[in-house]
């Protein structure tokens, strides 16, 4: 059956699924920079598509291969406000370990909310 459909309308079918999916469920990044083999789920984030996903990676990479807070994407890797804002919604970044204590990074940053609504979320 498969095989009855054209090909880039399967194509276009495949890249709407895996956009809305990886999107519903957002991409952990330093888990995704552990294991290369994810790297290809980062294309799929609403705001940045193949090129910015490698120019992501190869950024944090070249620049200590983690992030600690979502806010580094523009203060560390020089991200453009406008790809931040469509994307850090759902790009989540979770520490390793325990944290010392509150000020040590900021929870949202692991959660789905945009960094636009934190402060209703904390209130």
């Amino acid at each position: 059956l498969i095989s009855m459909i054209p090909r880039d309308e399967l194509r276009r079918a495949v890249y709407r699924l895996l956009s809305s999916a990886v999107n519903r469920v957002g991409c952990e990044i330093n888990h995704i920079l552990e294991h290369r083999h994810l790297s290809g789920t980062l294309q799929f984030v609403c705001g940045l598509g193949p090129r910015k996903a490698v120019g992501l990676m190869t950024s944090v990479r070249s620049k200590g291969g983690r992030l600690e807070q979502r806010c580094e994407l523009i203060t560390k890797l020089g991200m453009g406000k406008n790809v931040y804002i469509n994307c850090s919604g759902f790009l989540r970044i979770r520490r390793r370990g325990l944290l010392r204590n509150a000020e040590d990074t900021d929870i949202l940053d692991s959660t789905r909310i945009h960094p636009e609504s934190y402060d209703t979320a904390i209130a």
